[in-house]
This record gives structure tokens, sequence and C-alpha cells, in this order.
């Protein structure tokens, strides 16, 4: 279709004209393509692809070359950003603290949050949204180190993950030796 809606750093499905009559090429003459999108010209075909690396709404047109009249289509493609997770700080606690709510933020408006984690320290294994205040576990001799990895949807677009770790160190212990 030449009305097309993609996410930023995602191919966008081919848009084909078909070129006939006395028509010898195409090319685009008017608008702009977003960047890391080209049209091409190729046995009576013209052809816009390629992965968009910017966001916006992109309008253009696609005019036959040619000895006679020459007609003109016109299109657009959508490019809505990718959101991305801003930065999360590797956080520490001792077994049994108070864990602080982790609130994740984007510079995209009106997203949703998934995260997951490789231990269960007092949140859970996965949620939506920002993880609320917990208590801090751990009932090993040992640290326990969660990796925490975080994705934000809006727009129907997924963004690239950020993960953080969180560690929990085991409750000190005094024991006699003989």
């Amino acid at each position: 279709t030449d009305a097309q809606s993609v996410c930023n750093n995602n191919a966008l499905t081919y848009i084909t004209y078909a070129i006939g009559g006395g028509a010898t090429g195409a090319a685009i003459t008017s608008g702009a393509l977003p960047n890391g999108v080209t049209g091409s010209f190729n046995a009576g075909v013209f052809t816009i692809s390629g992965t968009p690396t910017v966001a916006g709404k992109f309008n253009y047109t696609v005019t036959t070359q040619g000895p006679c009249t020459n007609l003109s289509k016109s299109g657009f493609i959508t490019v809505n950003p990718s959101p991305v997770v801003n930065a999360i700080n590797d956080i520490t606690y001792c077994n049994g603290a108070p864990g602080a709510a982790i609130s994740f933020s984007s510079t995209t408006p009106g997203v949703t949050y998934t995260w997951t984690s490789t231990a269960d320290i007092g949140f859970g294994l996965g949620n939506t949204g920002n993880i609320g205040g917990f208590s801090a576990t751990n009932n090993t001799d040992n640290p326990v180190t969660a990796i925490v990895s975080v994705t934000a949807t809006g727009n129907n677009c997924t963004g690239a993950g950020t993960t953080f770790k969180v560690i929990v160190n085991p409750t000190p212990a005094v024991n006699i030796v003989s």
C-alpha cells in the first residue's frame, strides 16, 4: 500500500508501482522518503523499500518519465518512534531491607513498560508497569543478582530494551567455630 505506518528502525513493506504505456522510468518528484528508504526503477516497476531511521510523516509523489504526458501518484509513509527506556542504575540491598519502588521512564509519552527478572528477590519474575516497593529477599549464603530487562511499547512499536541489576546481599551470620 502507498499509505504505510511502520516503526522506526523496522523495514517497511515494499511499495510498488507498475510503470507502463510509453513511460520509460519513474522517480520521486516531490516530497521525500525517510532516511534509510529509497526508490528505484527496474523492469517496469518503481519500488520503494528500506528501513526508516527517523520518525515522522513523509509525503512523496512518484512521477513517470518518458516522451508522453507523465502521470503521478502520491503516497505517504508514517514512521512511528520506537520508545526507549531511560537507563536505570544498578541497586544493592541487604536481605530484609525495604526496596524502593523502581519507576521507568521514556522520552516517548504514553508508553507501557514490560519487565522480566532472572531472580525473584522480592518483586517477582515479571510484570507490566513499574516495580512497586518490595522487601529485598535473599535466603542464601551468597549475594543474589537479579538482572531486570525492561521494554517500552508505544505507537504500536516496541523499542529496544534496557537492563539493570538488583543485588541482594545475604544476612550476615556469625557461627561458633569451636
